[in-house]
């Protein structure tokens, strides 16, 4: 009888939490916004913001945040793996006091080494805190017995990241986004040269001319307008009736394209346009 009545009472608060967060969202709507989803969190007496990512198992904090927290791990035979990476053993794990909101306690973490993000928030954490994430609300509702809040959450892209990963990058090369790469240090030694090709270091030497001698410390100002065609209206394509050549300007004609197909430039065309030579 006592069980059944606790029960109703968890219903009761439930549905009272979820009646709040049904009026938020009516009374306010939310911008559509795409990117990642961040929430602050408290670890260790400090707010981190952390990356909610529920294809992430547990509660997890970079080394290098470790450090500054003050975690020690205990050392395990935990291992971890990221997309398009090796398997990888963590740096141990520990047990401290995390708050999401109003709702606190002792929860594990996990020490691992990546350098995208200082703390990332699982489906595992989420689980054992009775949890859900509203993606249309941008919210996480804390649904504990003893402790009911709703944490907002943000979308966007962490402006302090250092890693792009190579989908994103690939990505953005398929959609023709402007993608810029610099080697800001390259070591001179012979060891480093032997691994070039050769034809690699004889372009480098033939263009060595027009080649700066530094990187500039900044890109170039972006135009308007990169480059422009102008379009002469009612325009016709030109045409011309066939004529014939001398004996010298065909020999002079046949030599010329015999160096560039020799070369790599032009190739013999099977494309039924364009005007035929006859020699």
């Amino acid at each position: 009888m006592w069980d059944a009545q606790e029960e109703d009472e968890q219903d009761i608060e439930a549905t009272k939490l979820g009646s709040i967060v049904l009026s938020t969202i009516k009374a306010k709507r939310f911008a559509r916004k795409k990117g990642l989803m961040f929430a602050n969190i408290v670890v260790s007496g400090k707010t981190v913001e952390a990356l909610v990512d529920i294809r992430a198992l547990d509660l997890f904090v970079v080394q290098g945040a470790a450090k500054k927290l003050g975690l020690k791990p205990n050392k395990g035979v935990s291992f971890m793996k990221m997309m398009n990476s090796k398997e990888v053993p963590t740096m141990g794990s520990t047990i401290i006091d995390v708050q999401l909101g109003a709702q606190k306690g002792k929860q594990p973490i996990e020490v691992i080494p990546m350098d995208d993000y200082d703390c990332v928030i699982g489906i595992g954490f989420l689980d054992r805190i009775n949890a859900l994430l509203v993606l249309l609300a941008n919210c996480i509702c804390v649904l504990d017995t003893q402790r009911q809040c709703v944490v907002p959450i943000k979308k966007g892209h962490n402006p302090d990241a250092k890693l792009l990963s190579t989908m994103k990058l690939a990505k953005g090369a398929w959609q023709n986004e402007e993608t810029f790469a610099s080697i800001h240090k390259l070591k001179d030694t012979l060891k480093a040269l032997m691994k070039a090709s050769i034809e690699v270091l004889e372009v480098l030497d033939e263009f060595k001319d027009v080649m700066l001698v530094s990187i500039p410390s900044r890109l170039p100002l972006q135009m308007e307008v990169d480059h422009h065609i102008e379009v002469v209206p009612r325009g016709q394509p030109l045409a011309r009736a066939l004529y014939r050549m001398s004996h010298l300007e065909l020999a002079e004609l046949r030599k010329q394209l015999r160096e560039l197909v020799d070369a790599g430039f032009i190739r013999p065309s099977k494309s039924p346009y364009g005007a035929l030579v006859l020699f």
